[in-house]
Protein backbone atom coordinates (compact mmCIF):
# COMPACT_ATOMS: atom_id res chain seq x y z
CA UNK A 1 0.00 0.00 0.00
CA UNK A 2 3.18 2.21 -0.28
CA UNK A 3 6.30 2.53 -0.98
CA UNK A 4 8.08 1.31 1.96
CA UNK A 5 5.79 -1.89 2.42
CA UNK A 6 6.89 -2.44 -1.23
CA UNK A 7 10.60 -2.38 -0.55
CA UNK A 8 10.35 -4.58 2.34
CA UNK A 9 8.72 -7.07 0.15
CA UNK A 10 11.08 -6.46 -2.32
CA UNK A 11 14.07 -7.58 0.40
CA UNK A 12 12.26 -10.31 1.80
CA UNK A 13 11.19 -11.80 -1.70
CA UNK A 14 14.30 -11.43 -4.10
CA UNK A 15 13.33 -13.98 -6.95
CA UNK A 16 10.13 -11.88 -7.26
CA UNK A 17 11.78 -8.96 -8.89
CA UNK A 18 9.24 -6.42 -7.45
CA UNK A 19 9.61 -2.81 -8.48
CA UNK A 20 7.50 0.72 -8.91
CA UNK A 21 5.97 0.53 -12.25
CA UNK A 22 4.14 3.93 -11.73
CA UNK A 23 2.97 6.23 -8.80
CA UNK A 24 -0.29 5.97 -7.65
CA UNK A 25 -2.93 2.99 -6.80
CA UNK A 26 -2.87 0.37 -9.48
CA UNK A 27 -5.02 0.12 -11.74
CA UNK A 28 -7.08 -2.97 -12.90
CA UNK A 29 -5.85 -4.06 -16.39
CA UNK A 30 -8.10 -5.61 -19.04
CA UNK A 31 -7.05 -9.36 -19.80
CA UNK A 32 -7.78 -10.69 -22.77
CA UNK A 33 -8.66 -14.41 -23.27
CA UNK A 34 -5.53 -16.53 -24.69
CA UNK A 35 -7.06 -19.93 -25.47
CA UNK A 36 -10.19 -20.40 -27.98
CA UNK A 37 -11.19 -24.02 -29.52
CA UNK A 38 -9.13 -25.29 -32.50
CA UNK A 39 -12.89 -25.83 -34.08
CA UNK A 40 -12.99 -24.34 -37.76
CA UNK A 41 -16.40 -22.20 -37.61
CA UNK A 42 -14.71 -19.21 -39.67
CA UNK A 43 -15.78 -15.72 -39.12
CA UNK A 44 -15.43 -12.10 -41.55
CA UNK A 45 -14.25 -9.65 -39.50
CA UNK A 46 -15.18 -5.69 -40.32
CA UNK A 47 -11.74 -5.53 -41.09
CA UNK A 48 -11.93 -7.75 -43.90
CA UNK A 49 -9.88 -10.59 -42.52
CA UNK A 50 -11.43 -14.35 -41.91
CA UNK A 51 -10.75 -15.49 -38.31
CA UNK A 52 -11.02 -19.25 -37.66
CA UNK A 53 -14.06 -18.85 -35.27
CA UNK A 54 -15.34 -16.10 -32.85
CA UNK A 55 -12.92 -16.26 -30.10
CA UNK A 56 -10.28 -15.60 -32.96
CA UNK A 57 -11.73 -12.36 -33.39
CA UNK A 58 -13.05 -11.66 -29.92
CA UNK A 59 -9.13 -12.12 -28.82
CA UNK A 60 -7.90 -9.86 -31.52
CA UNK A 61 -11.03 -7.55 -30.67
CA UNK A 62 -9.95 -7.13 -27.12
CA UNK A 63 -6.29 -7.02 -28.10
CA UNK A 64 -6.86 -4.40 -30.55
CA UNK A 65 -10.08 -1.64 -29.03
CA UNK A 66 -8.74 0.63 -31.45
CA UNK A 67 -10.08 -1.18 -34.29
CA UNK A 68 -14.07 -1.56 -33.11
CA UNK A 69 -13.51 -4.98 -34.64
CA UNK A 70 -16.94 -6.61 -35.28
CA UNK A 71 -17.76 -9.78 -37.60
CA UNK A 72 -19.33 -8.29 -40.35
CA UNK A 73 -20.66 -11.91 -41.33
CA UNK A 74 -20.22 -16.06 -40.46
CA UNK A 75 -18.11 -17.53 -42.92
CA UNK A 76 -14.90 -16.69 -44.51
CA UNK A 77 -14.54 -13.23 -46.15
CA UNK A 78 -15.44 -13.16 -50.11
CA UNK A 79 -13.38 -10.80 -52.09
CA UNK A 80 -14.75 -9.79 -55.18
CA UNK A 81 -12.03 -11.09 -58.25
CA UNK A 82 -10.07 -8.10 -59.68
CA UNK A 83 -10.29 -8.40 -63.59
CA UNK A 84 -7.12 -7.92 -65.95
Amino acid sequence: SNLCALEIEACNNPHLNLRVDYQGECKQQNQCPTLCTQQYDPVCGADGKTYGNSCELGVASCNNPQLNLKIAYKGACNFPQQQT
